[in-house]
Formats: structure tokens, sequence, C-alpha cells
């Protein structure tokens, strides 16, 4: 397990977490410190690690990674926001009253509320559930449950990744970036003007490219020059994670004719973040505290809970002024304590004994390769989540 990779996720989720309060840094600084590039830095790096290892059964492996625990909360935030559970303070008074005393009532409104027949809404949540792009109602390329966009580039870099494996192992990553960089193309030209084609030209597409160098880079130095490097390599952890922390700060009073190639540098920062992190890894330079590996293992969990966590938290906000994340750090410091609790409990009692499970089924089913049992044991519960991004921008 690379423990040190765990904990950048950890605080990549928190990252998000943090961006989704809606609080403002001095009142005026509103950033996810890069927490999605962060994730999406890591999951092109571990791409071609598992694929170096064992590339059999690459997609399904990915799917049973994702999938799941997605669709899994995208169904509870479907029920959640349709029934008004995200304003419990309105909703629950009036549902117990029913329940209690009407409950005729309470059978009629959950059939005039589930929106079943409204087939534009079902179509979204299909759409949604199978990481299909398309323009919402907000006129934004999001699926109904709004950081899930992240899910949709990640399964699409999946997709070309396995398809690439396909045609040739060795060379799969290299083709993979290329892909990705002609759809930028296809984009800017304007051979392809579809939702699909203009979410797969984001620009956070090029942060997988930066995870697979990152790879290169680690195979290339980690084990030659690390130990001889080691000050070195301290020093620019230190530096890469000083530097993200002070330019997602800075930016913001930046004018735009003055930023230059600011952007582009500190679109740098996050892959030296984590080719640093390998580095240390390798010089023996590691994370041990079982709290924060334990929270790189829910990363993937929190990111996909907390926006259900802070939306309710805000409807909460008219009694008790308190919560507002927005406007204090005492909400703040609610909302990430209960997003990280409701994630932790989902990764226990969900997230992993599926993982578990799908894995074993998996390896039961097929005949040993190699060292696929190392190559899950990375991508499973050890490496755990690859994304998301999260919304850190959504």
């Amino acid at each position: 397990m690379i423990s040190n990779i765990q904990v950048l996720r950890a605080f990549a989720a928190l990252a998000v977490v943090f961006y989704h309060t809606g609080y403002f840094i001095d009142g005026r600084v509103h950033t996810d410190f890069q927490g999605v590039a962060v994730f999406f830095v890591i999951s092109g790096f571990i791409m071609v690690h598992i694929s170096r290892k064992d590339a059999g059964h690459f997609l399904l492996r990915r799917v049973i990674r994702i999938v799941p625990l997605y669709w899994a909360v995208t169904l509870l935030s479907v029920v959640w926001y349709v029934f008004g559970f995200a304003n419990p303070l309105r909703t629950l008074p009036i549902l117990s009253d029913w329940l209690v005393n009407d409950r005729m009532n309470l059978l009629n409104w959950i059939k005039l509320t589930a929106r079943i027949e409204d087939w534009q809404h079902v179509q979204d949540v299909i759409r949604s559930l199978f990481f299909v792009p398309y323009r919402s109602a907000s006129g934004s390329i999001q699926p109904v449950m709004g950081v899930g966009w992240t899910l949709n580039l990640e399964m699409f870099f999946y997709l070309v990744f396995s398809v690439c494996l396909l045609l040739n192992q060795r060379f799969a990553p290299l083709m993979a970036c290329l892909v990705l960089l002609a759809f930028k193309v296809i984009w800017l030209t304007g051979l392809c003007t579809a939702d699909a084609c203009e979410l797969y030209a984001s620009h956070y597409t090029v942060f997988f490219i930066e995870g697979v160098i990152v790879f290169y880079l680690w195979d290339l130095t980690g084990r030659r020059y690390v130990h001889k490097a080691r000050p070195f390599v301290v020093a620019a952890a230190v530096g890469a994670a000083g530097f993200l922390v002070w330019f997602s700060y800075h930016l913001e009073f930046m004018p735009a004719e003055d930023r230059g190639l600011w952007p582009w540098l500190g679109g740098l920062a996050p892959m030296l973040l984590v080719w640093s992190a390998l580095m240390l890894h390798t010089a023996n330079c590691r994370v041990r505290a079982s709290w924060l590996i334990g929270l790189g293992n829910a990363s993937y969990a929190l990111y996909l809970i907390h926006t259900l966590v802070l939306d309710t938290q805000r409807t909460l906000v008219v009694r008790w002024s308190y919560l507002d994340a927005a406007k204090n750090l005492t909400g703040v410091a609610v909302g990430v304590m209960i997003s990280v609790i409701l994630a932790w409990l989902l990764y226990q009692h969900f997230e992993k004994p599926i993982l578990d499970g799908m894995n074993r089924l998996l390896r039961l089913n097929r005949p040993a390769i190699g060292n696929s049992d190392a190559a899950l044991s990375l991508e499973g519960r050890a490496e755990n989540a690859d994304l998301p991004s999260g919304s850190g921008k959504d």
C-alpha cells in the first residue's frame, strides 16, 4: 500500500468538501486547493501502475471500483432531494403528522412526488447512472448528483485506457494520452459540438496525462536516485504543497491580464505533489497514521456523500445560525465532521464489503495471472478511490 497516496486522497477530498461549504477565506477566496486535480493525477498514475502489473479485466475492475457506491449515492440523492429530506425542518413535521393521522394522504403524496411519470427526470437519472453526459436544466453538463461530472470523466478515461490496453499493453498509456488530446482538438476545431465532446475536452483531463507522466518519472528516478537525494525530495514535497496552497489563494487576486504563465505553473503543482509523495514512499518516508490512511480509504465515499450533508445543513441555518458554513468556521467544522463520519460508515458497511465480495468473485472465476492479486489489492481497498473530483468545481 502506498500510504502517502492515500493521505493525499484524504486531503484532496477534504479540500473538495471545504470548497462546497461555500466558505470564503478572508471573505474573498473560494477554492478547493486543486483537490480534483490531485485526484485526477493520482488516477492517471494508478491506471498505469495497475496495468503494468496485470492488464486483465481492467475495465471490469474499474467498474467494480466505481459503480456500486456511485449508483447507491446517486439513487439516495434522488430520493433525498425529490422527497424533500434535504429540508428536514419543513418536511419531517408534515410527514410525521401524515404518518400518524393521515396515511392515505401520505401515500398519495409519495405517488405524486416520486416523479415516476416525469420522463425527462427519469431519463436524466438513467443517463446519470450510466455516465452519459448531458446538459442539465441549469445549463451545465453534469448528472443529477452534481459532483458526478468527474465520474463521467473518470469512466471515459477508463474506457479509453482499456481499449488502448487491448491494442497494445506497453504503449496503452501513451495512446490514451493522445486520445485525450485528440478530443481537445476535435472540440476546439468544431468537428464535434456534442455535450459529450465538450465534457471530454475539459482541461481537467490534462491531469490524467500528468498522472501518466508521474508514473514514468517515478519509475525512472525513484529506484535509482531517491536515497541519494532524500533532502531534495523532502524539499520538493514541501515546496509543491506550499506552492499549491499559495497559488490557489493568490490566483484570486491576479487580474486576468497579469496572470501570464501562472495558471500553467499552478497546473503542474498537483503533478509535482504526487511525484514527491511517491518518491518519499520509495525513500521510506511514509505516513503511518492509521486515521489518515483510513480517511484516504473513505475518500471516495466522502467525495460522493458530502454534498447531501452540506445541502441539508444549509436549510438548518434558519434555526441554528452557527451552522452557516458559508459565513463561519463553526459551520465548516460541523459540515466536515458529519461528512467524514457518514463517509467512514458508508465505506465500512457498504463500499468495502461490496468491493471485497466482488473482487473475491473475480479472483475465483479466472485463472491465476502473475501479480493479479497484488494489482487487485492496489486498486481496491489499499489504493481506494480514484476520484474525485470531484466537484471541486461543479
